[in-house]
């Protein structure tokens, strides 16, 4: 209750403290520019979309060790109520909320409720599966850190198309109208209120030691995350 306060900010949610981490990709091939994870945040930041107790952790490395280790020491370092890892996705039309995190044999979920997130969305849809490469890990170890130690953090990865002129406005609003229902159901997470992301299952969690990682072998750095 410590965090919350009657006022409300610029973007009509309750005035609070408590930190929020949103995570971007940098570009991992030659062809790419930039990529269009960070473009959104940019795109948000310029347009003061983003509230003020959003830190942005900027141009992660393509690399299996370097991104989860360096999600994970902000994760400690800040705490965040909320975190949301972004990465590009190319070939998909829309924004892609990732259901699940994988790696061998073992598929764990995020706890959002993610029907009633895409709601009254425009270009946002739900998916079962985050790739096969550094994306998916990441998203996977977060998951399984905050699940093993009952880290009182919502988290979820989100696939951001290619930005264009004609669709990035429709992609920032639902981008920013998914962290205002993040954020609400933080705080009521905090306040104790019920909630609308009731932990979802999942199967037996592989023995990865904290800080640890299991990194496949034989794939490269430059792979599509």
């Amino acid at each position: 209750m410590g965090y919350l306060a009657n006022a409300t900010d610029s973007h009509g949610l309750p005035a609070m403290s408590f930190p929020i981490l949103i995570t971007s990709f940098a570009p991992w091939q030659a062809h790419q520019l930039s990529n269009s994870s960070d473009d959104l945040l940019m795109y948000l930041h310029r347009q003061r979309g983003l509230p003020a107790n959003v830190t942005m952790l900027r141009h992660l490395p393509v690399n299996y060790e370097l991104a989860p280790a360096i999600v994970m020491a902000k994760l400690l370092e800040l705490c965040p109520r909320l975190i949301l890892c972004c990465g590009m996705a190319e070939s998909r039309p829309c924004l892609s909320l990732e259901q699940t995190g994988r790696w061998q044999q073992t598929v764990l979920y995020t706890s959002l409720d993610l029907t009633r997130l895409v709601r009254d969305t425009r270009v946002t849809q739900i998916s079962d599966h985050a790739g096969n490469y550094v994306c998916n890990y990441l998203y996977f170890r977060l998951l399984d850190f905050i699940q093993r130690q009952r880290w009182p953090t919502l988290a979820l990865f989100i696939h951001v198309p290619v930005l264009t002129s004609a669709n990035r406005a429709i992609l920032a609003a639902d981008f920013a109208l998914i962290l205002r229902r993040l954020t609400l159901w933080a705080i009521q997470a905090m306040s104790g209120e019920d909630t609308p992301y009731p932990a979802k299952s999942s199967p037996a969690v592989l023995p990865l030691a904290t800080g640890t990682a299991p990194v496949p072998a034989n794939v490269s750095a430059k792979s599509n995350p």
